[in-house]
């Protein structure tokens, strides 16, 4: 991989280990299978840690084809103010949502996903002064800019991945690399992101949880002591090379 240039070029420790190991030809992606399947941050961002606007990104792979499959939720999919990101089988889509019950305003973006077994990257904007979010699929827009006027609202402690905590609808595939910016990422940075590329000059995420382990003891011993508390995840080996392999 390539570390784009920065004053303070860093890796994380744990992604510099997996690329050094020559032997690493895969990722091991958790399989979150319903009921109560999910990744839950011990970080876990408040509204006015993203007042000014946020970047949500992570990589998926999923072959779920039916149902509404929550990616990362905190609300927002149903009757509760905040945000989420779902995969909707039928139309074959990933879909962006935002909501604040108290204006009564919501939004759905939806880009087209190929459900072609392989790993994807999936990124979301949210712009607090153009008052305005976006969806990027592997880098591009899938998306225009959606106007959302309203107050960013959501209960941080509902956070979860891999399924939303009041509705269920649990999602069955790997997500790994999940970040939340406190900052709208530009689409150059999104797009090296989305190629494997890491960077340190886009300032620190308030979560940052690679989800990306040797083997599946490995992910079991970090379960709780890696910045996340896992339920129920089967840590199974992927089938694909993922993009931050390379």
């Amino acid at each position: 991989a390539v570390l784009f240039k920065s004053e303070k070029p860093t890796l994380d420790k744990l992604d510099q280990r997996l690329r050094a190991n020559p032997k690493f030809k895969s990722i091991l992606d958790g399989s979150f299978l319903q009921p109560a399947s999910y990744v839950k941050p011990k970080v876990q961002p408040t509204p006015d840690q993203l007042r000014n606007g946020f970047t949500l990104e992570c990589f998926i792979n999923t072959q779920q084809k039916f149902g509404v499959n929550h990616i990362i939720s905190n609300g927002g999919s149903f009757a509760e103010s905040g945000f989420s990101l779902v995969t909707l089988g039928g139309g074959g889509v990933v879909r962006g949502e935002f909501q604040n019950t108290a204006t009564n305003e919501k939004i759905l973006m939806d880009a087209s996903y190929p459900y072609d077994n392989q790993w994807h990257h999936v990124a979301m904007t949210y712009d607090a002064n153009k008052k305005e979010t976006m969806l990027y699929l592997d880098g591009k827009p899938g998306t225009a800019r959606t106007s959302y006027k309203s107050p960013l609202v959501f209960d941080p402690k509902l956070l979860r991945i891999g399924e939303n905590e009041l509705r269920g609808m649990g999602f069955t595939g790997g997500i790994t690399d999940v970040r939340i910016w406190p900052k709208v990422l530009n689409a150059e940075v999104i797009l090296k992101h989305a190629l494997g590329e890491v960077s340190s000059d886009a300032d620190t995420p308030l979560v940052n949880l690679p989800l990306r382990f040797a083997n599946a003891e490995e992910a079991r011993q970090a379960n709780g002591a890696s910045g996340f508390t896992a339920q129920k995840v089967d840590w199974t080996q992927a089938n694909q090379v993922h993009p931050m392999a390379k």
